[in-house]
């Protein structure tokens, strides 16, 4: 059996003895029954309303998450009052009772029933709490009309003063009848007895209230404590954790304005990742942070600019289909783009099988030792590639790579509507033409005296002079 049918359950077999009590202390009628009689007619009652309780769930139309405990507080009611109905009518079949005894029924049913269905549903609450805490999606809009944490703790208190009110009014008006019938050796006795009773009402009513505040406020801690974890992933760099919305009360509002927080940063963050694949992940950086980020102009730096173009490319796309061309173009950008951002650089764009890439934007010092092993690197990669190639029966391919220092303006260039980050300048064209001087002199990698001088004692003792060359142009 679920733990919460069990939990009804028990609180049915707890209101036919309370009830057996209860209506034997305020009403005469009941109060001649004999008391197997009496716990008959409370058993016969609950046990039926159990079946049809099952028969109800069964049957009702589901609802969303956020609507499940205020369901399942309505009908729990429904059903306790419908129980007090049912005794009221077997009373009056069997035992051809008033109505006024089956209203006073009504009444003890009535509170027991609030504080059983009230604990309830703050248990199904409960349970709706967790299950939402790990939720993919998070609930934007809170259902019903606003009402405060506040505003329902004063109404449940006020319906269980009233209804406290009307039993320990009946219990009186009973008992202080029969003490004014009662001859006056008799009454102390009599008035003992009324004030154990009354202590007993108070002491039902009490320890309802208590279970109902105690479940209450551990479902607002719940709530919290779920909060808290939603913001300290967030602070972590996780924008997949929400936090549930319940209620439309104030721990409601400060969950929808946490999650729609949470989707604003899932949306920035989407989008410096969609920028870092566009863009290299610096630049991206520099214009999502930076107050000039969508403002045309630049600013100029000192940097190593690296070209690379491929040779045989044409006949290579002439003897394969385009999605070939593409998917080797991809192996062969991909491992320059992961070599240039091993060594700090910055892929400005690609240019059909060209590409270019920057060092030194960041301010960072030995740009030309970083530019250097990345254009090695480059270059032992193109042979993998190569491999590939060959093991598909197609033709090897060669490149070139330039590599040369000097000032750059790098920044926004076009217009508002439509710009483009990247730098521009006499480096950029004198590393292009470095690189289509690779074919005359038969070296893959060919570097300016500018960074020639810049690189450390190490890698200078890499590399050697190929003299004095005009460049194209």
């Amino acid at each position: 059996m679920p733990p919460l049918a069990l939990h009804t359950l028990l609180s049915y077999l707890a209101a036919s003895v309370l009830l057996c009590f209860y209506g034997q202390e305020v009403c005469p009628f009941i109060d001649g029954l004999p008391i197997r009689s009496c716990l008959a007619i409370f058993a016969a009652c609950f046990s039926g309303l159990f079946l049809v309780r099952h028969f109800v769930y069964q049957n009702l139309r589901p609802v969303e998450s956020v609507g499940r405990a205020r369901q399942h507080l309505h009908v729990e009611l429904g059903l306790w009052i419908a129980a007090g109905v049912a005794i009221t009518v077997l009373d009056m079949v069997l035992y051809n009772f008033p109505v006024s005894s089956g209203l006073k029924v009504l009444v003890g049913a009535g509170t027991i029933g609030l504080f059983a269905a009230s604990h309830q549903a703050l248990c199904i609450e409960e349970m709706e709490i967790k299950k939402l805490s790990n939720q993919p999606e998070p609930i934007q809009k809170a259902t019903g009309e606003f009402l405060s944490i506040s505003t329902r703790f004063m109404i449940f208190l006020i319906a269980a003063m009233t209804l406290l009110s009307l039993v320990v009014a009946l219990v009186m008006f009973k008992d202080i009848t029969g003490l004014m019938d009662m001859e006056q050796t008799h009454r102390g006795k009599m008035g003992g007895e009324l004030a154990l009773e009354l202590g007993f009402v108070l002491a039902v009513v009490v320890t309802g209230c208590v279970l109902v505040a105690k479940k209450l406020g551990e479902n607002l801690r719940l709530v919290h404590e779920v909060q808290v974890e939603a913001l300290h992933a967030v602070l972590e760099g996780n924008y997949h954790r929400f936090v549930p919305v319940i209620r439309n009360d104030e721990q409601g509002m400060i969950g929808l304005h946490t999650n729609q927080m949470i989707l604003g940063l899932q949306e920035k963050a989407h989008l410096k990742s969609v920028f870092g694949k566009l863009l290299s992940p610096t630049i991206a950086k520099e214009i999502l942070e930076g107050a000039e980020g969508t403002s045309l102009g630049g600013r100029e730096v000192d940097a190593v600019v690296l070209f690379t173009d491929l040779r045989n490319f044409t006949g290579l796309a002439e003897s394969t289909d385009p999605a070939g061309v593409v998917t080797f173009l991809n192996a062969y950008f991909g491992m320059l783009v992961e070599v240039v951002y091993k060594y700090d650089g910055v892929v400005d764009k690609f240019i059909g099988d060209a590409a270019m890439a920057v060092f030194g934007l960041e301010g960072n010092s030995n740009a030309a030792d970083r530019a250097l092993q990345a254009a090695i690197e480059i270059h032992a990669g193109l042979h993998e590639v190569n491999q590939s190639l060959k093991e598909q029966g197609l033709p090897e391919l060669a490149h070139g790579i330039g590599v040369h220092l000097g000032p750059l303006i790098a920044g926004n260039i076009g217009s508002e509507n439509r710009m483009e980050y990247t730098v521009i300048g006499d480096a950029v064209n004198t590393a292009s033409r470095l690189e289509g001087m690779t074919k005359s002199l038969q070296q893959p990698i060919l570097l300016s005296k500018a960074v020639a001088e810049a690189l450390s004692k190490p890698m200078q003792e890499q590399i050697h002079s190929e003299g004095v060359h005009s460049l194209k142009g």
